[in-house]
């Protein structure tokens, strides 16, 4: 017995010795395994199935997104695009590469210098331009006439993919970043 005992020792003692440089790793990994459904959902074999095809025809409907309460800030973006890059947006993240300034301009002039601004920035392969059309302190009745018309314009143009309100840095509400959709070079 005694010599069991000792062997114990003796075998601790080693391994204690053989890890005394290791650390220990406090992570608790855990690893998650997805399970595949027996049977995939579906028509089964020899079946005709009178269903709609798993795809829609008509392109998706663009989200637009009001994120706060007063409804100054606004933020859109077509279906499908990604939310880390809206986020980067939003947080006045992406530098920006040409600005536009409305301020003092009518609605018939802002709106040839927008789709120009716009067209020209997507050709030149601008990612992300700012626009200030302002708050509109200085209108009638302080109400922005410039700021709708903007946003309405940008969700039109199929140019663009997504915009939101500037970083206060930038405009605030008075201004938007606006992502434009990638050109192919011909």
């Amino acid at each position: 017995m005694v010599k069991d005992r000792d062997k114990a020792k003796d075998g601790a003692s080693l391994f204690q010795q053989a890890m005394a440089d290791v650390n220990r790793n406090h992570r608790n990994y855990r690893i998650n395994k997805v399970r595949k459904a027996a049977n995939p959902p579906g028509p089964k074999p020899g079946i005709a199935a009178h269903r709609a095809p798993p795809f829609s025809i008509r392109p998706p409907a663009p989200v637009a997104i009001d994120d706060t309460n007063q409804g100054d800030s606004v933020l859109f973006a077509r279906a499908g695009f990604q939310r880390k890059r809206i986020r980067r947006l939003k947080r006045g993240e992406m530098a920006y590469q040409s600005v536009l300034d409305l301020h003092g301009m009518r609605a018939h002039e802002a709106s040839g210098s927008i789709t120009e601004f716009i067209s020209e920035s997507s050709r030149e392969g601008s990612d992300c331009v700012l626009i200030i059309h302002g708050k509109g302190y200085h209108s009638e009745d302080r109400r922005g006439v410039l700021k709708p018309l903007t946003i309405n314009w940008l969700k039109d143009s199929p140019l663009v993919m997504a915009f939101c309100s500037a970083a206060p840095r930038d405009g605030g509400t008075g201004a938007v970043y606006v992502l434009l959709k990638k050109s192919r070079p011909l």
